[in-house]
């Protein structure tokens, strides 16, 4: 009788629903999801230029890409997913503005002592480009940081 191996509770898969024939093919797919993860991933987060008109608050996105060392597009790609580009943004659960940025916790680890400052365009920006590379330096990761960023 073989023994299976235990997964890790990392896995996307752990194998424990496949049966003793289908180990094989389990394998098969939990490579191809993470290949099919790894590959999408990096795309979203890789943009071409884009002018003023696909791209509101640039300069902002710059100044704070800069100063942080990160790609403004990459900011960019957060803040259009997060707010879709609405600087008055804010979520049930209070998050505010394009980056959004949890009131008051999140907000005050970062600097931003005032709520109404979060509906500010280029200081929530920065915020959010400071939590950002909080989130790099700590996980050392683009993937892992941009998770923690989400959760």
């Amino acid at each position: 009788m073989t023994k299976l191996k235990k997964k890790s509770p990392c896995q996307f898969f752990d194998g424990r629903y496949l049966s003793k024939d289908s180990v094989g093919l389990g394998k098969i797919l939990r490579a191809f999801t993470r290949q099919i993860i790894f590959l999408i991933f990096p795309l979203f987060s890789m943009t071409g230029y884009a002018d003023i008109e696909q791209f509101p608050f640039k300069p902002c996105f710059e100044k704070s890409a800069k100063k942080f060392n990160l790609d403004p597009n990459f900011l960019a790609a957060v803040a259009s997913v997060e707010s879709s580009f609405d600087p008055k943004a804010e979520s049930s659960s209070g998050a505010v503005g394009l980056m959004q940025i949890k009131w008051p916790q999140t907000a005050k680890e970062l600097g931003v002592l005032r709520k109404a400052d979060l509906f500010n365009p280029c200081s929530n920006i920065d915020a959010g480009a400071r939590y950002l590379a909080k989130l790099f330096d700590r996980f050392d990761s683009k993937l892992f940081a941009l998770a923690a960023y989400y959760q």
